[in-house]
């Protein structure tokens, strides 16, 4: 049986950032009356969208693959708009670098992108598991990321905090640019957000 899907509105935060949890140990609302000023670094994914590359990091059982499922669904009620394709890939289906960049790099959704000039919003989640049993995937990615049209690519990757690789996030910085590149960490939850699962 599935979990239950909770109608929860998650905040993002830079790595750098700082978190306010005075509500009583949850995260204190931004969206309330005072939240800009008790937590001015908390964000929702809709003010981090517009950088091209993104890595959403928390621990595990957080709910980022939840959250970042949820953002891609409001991405792709935009994107009939605009001509732009997503493409969702869990890494940790993996067991190999050869069966993970054929996953990923060989998609009909990613070829076609190549040959056309629309946008893609590529969403990778798990990649702290798919580091378990295939060690070169950062080098395989940033390798690969180096041969594409990056002004039209958008990515959002997912992974544990603790295991997220500098290599993956240094290489993303030479191919996009240092600006381009940023590092979000998932925000505790509210308590309104409580009282709605209660």
């Amino acid at each position: 049986m599935p979990p239950k899907l909770y109608n929860w509105k998650r905040f993002w935060c830079p790595r750098e950032g700082k978190l306010n949890l005075s509500d009583d140990g949850y995260l204190w609302d931004p969206d309330s009356e005072f939240g800009s000023i008790y937590n001015p670094d908390v964000v929702p994914f809709e003010s981090i969208s517009k950088f091209p590359c993104l890595a959403l990091l928390g621990e595990p059982g957080m709910g980022k693959s939840t959250a970042m499922q949820s953002q891609k669904g409001s991405i792709d009620r935009r994107m009939s708009e605009r001509g732009d394709a997503s493409l969702w890939i869990d890494l940790r289906a993996y067991q190999t670098d050869v069966r993970l960049a054929q996953g990923i790099f060989e998609a009909p959704v990613f070829r076609a992108w190549l040959n056309g000039n629309h946008r893609l919003h590529l969403f990778l989640d798990s990649l702290d598991e798919c580091l378990l049993r295939v060690d070169t995937v950062a080098a395989l990615l940033i390798e690969e990321f180096g041969k594409c049209p990056i002004d039209r690519l958008y990515l959002c990757i997912a992974c544990r905090t603790t295991d997220w690789p500098s290599s993956l996030e240094d290489g993303s910085r030479r191919i996009w640019g240092g600006e381009a590149v940023k590092v979000y960490e998932l925000a505790p939850l509210r308590r309104v957000d409580i009282f709605e699962a209660a």
